[in-house]
């Protein structure tokens, strides 16, 4: 079964059979229309748009729709700039390190806070603002208020990550 397409304002929509839909620019139809796109959700809840295509007999490889419309290998890190999978524009998409990537998550499923970056301490019963840089954990300090632990956290975020900031 193909999928269903729609095109308005220069985007083109994929209907996937789940009903989540993906968006790539119209000029990529091209690109995307000799394939059956379906949703695949990681544990995450992150949806990203993916096929099945043959590399050799009987051999069959996963691509994503990203990876088709900017043509890279899997080797090479792709960053989607608004965090969602299935916008597959090209003004979303982005070449980047694995790192870069990395730094544009959002909070950890286990997150208790709410806040990226911030835990409470019962020790000293504050709340703690940490960043990771160059795989290292760095203290930003300990705060009264969530919110100033958060500042700390968005401050750093923002001098350390440039434009892949995600706070």
């Amino acid at each position: 079964m193909k999928n269903d397409y729609y095109l308005s304002e220069g985007i083109l929509y994929i209907v996937m059979s789940s009903g989540d839909v993906a968006k790539v620019n119209a000029r990529n139809y091209s690109k995307v229309k000799n394939y059956r796109w379906r949703c695949l959700t990681k544990p995450n809840g992150k949806k990203y748009a993916i096929t099945n295509v043959e590399v050799s007999e009987g051999k069959r490889k996963t691509l994503y729709l990203h990876r088709a419309i900017l043509d890279k290998a899997k080797s090479e890190a792709i960053d989607h700039i608004n965090n969602d999978g299935l916008d597959c524009r090209n003004n979303n998409l982005r070449e980047c390190t694995l790192q870069q990537n990395n730094f544009n998550r959002g909070k950890t499923a286990n997150n208790q806070s709410g806040y990226k970056g911030v835990t409470w301490r019962k020790d000293c019963k504050k709340w703690q603002s940490v960043i990771h840089i160059n795989k290292k954990k760095k203290h930003l300090g300990y705060f009264d208020t969530i919110e100033h632990a958060y500042q700390a956290y968005v401050q750093a975020c923002y001098a350390t990550r440039g434009e892949f900031a995600h706070c």
